[in-house]
């Protein structure tokens, strides 16, 4: 998760980029996207490196990487070295990222494991969200990178504890993955980025979005910590019953509350009852 944590309160780090730090909304919103960026590069890195080094050295190495960067982004405060900073610390979360998802993807049980991955992902993220602004009071603006600085030094104690998983490189199984339908998995592919595309949209902005309804700002952290919360259900049926219902149920499910969201966003008049219904929906969409 620490590798792109942001993503995890991608509104606590828009606002704080839009209101103390004192980019635009543009701006802010552009610097997330060229971190995510990085983190693209760094996941495209990794599909090549990945089956020629030892994983761990690597992703300890990154995330080391990670922490120094979150940590001396408070030396950046013009959006220009903002942009390079965040787009190099994005490249080493890429990284550790792409790694740490083929080392879930070649467990026992992959479907739990990234259940379990979600579940992790919506609790902190939820928690980061509703504390951001008290911690914002005493440490200023920047606090949202000191968190992630935290949850990346969090993540190298914890690899310190897991020991060293080798797994064995069965040409006859690659081979045989080769093999599978390309169109097939094209598709998947371009469906999850899509809809990725679609949420991540609206979760950066979300925070901007209900200040802009009137609603306080402090409220608005409340209840968008609280419906995130809604994303555990979605990550606990990977997890115990992940053959309940096929995959196409779920993506089908999930991209159409992320669409009613979107519409209820852009057209309804936005209250406080209206705006948690539309946070609730894309939280619930992560049950695909």
């Amino acid at each position: 998760m620490a590798g792109l944590s942001y993503v995890n309160f991608l509104p606590a780090l828009v606002s704080a980029l839009a209101t103390g730090i004192g980019s635009s909304p543009a701006q802010a919103g552009e610097i997330v996207a060229m971190n995510g960026y990085g983190g693209l590069i760094g996941s495209v890195l990794a599909v090549f490196i990945v089956s020629r080094v030892s994983w761990k050295p690597i992703v300890m190495l990154c995330l080391a990487s990670l922490v120094a960067f979150d940590f001396f982004t408070q030396w950046f405060i013009d959006y220009q070295s903002l942009i390079i900073w965040r787009l190099f610390a994005g490249v080493f979360g890429g990284v550790s990222l792409g790694i740490a998802f083929s080392v879930l993807g070649r467990l026992a049980n992959p479907d739990r494991a990234f259940g379990c991955l979600l579940f992790i992902q919506f609790t902190v993220g939820s928690l980061v969200i509703y504390y951001t602004p008290i911690l914002e009071l005493v440490q200023g603006a920047y606090s949202i990178f000191f968190i992630m600085a935290g949850i990346g030094l969090l993540s190298l104690l914890l690899m310190l504890l897991l020991p060293s998983i080798r797994f064995s490189n069965d040409k006859k199984a690659a081979d045989k993955q080769q093999q599978s339908t390309v169109i097939k998995a094209s598709l998947l592919m371009l469906a999850i980025i899509l809809f990725q595309t679609a949420a991540s949209a609206i979760w950066a902005y979300v925070s901007l979005i209900g200040a802009a309804a009137d609603i306080p700002i402090a409220d608005v952290s409340l209840y968008v910590a609280t419906t995130g919360m809604l994303g555990l259900l979605g990550a606990i049926i990977p997890m115990f019953k992940s053959q309940a219902a096929s995959r196409t149920f779920w993506l089908t499910t999930g991209s159409c509350f992320s669409i009613i969201a979107a519409i209820i966003m852009v057209y309804a008049p936005l209250s406080a009852g209206v705006f948690i219904l539309a946070m609730s929906l894309p939280f619930l969409s992560g049950q695909q």
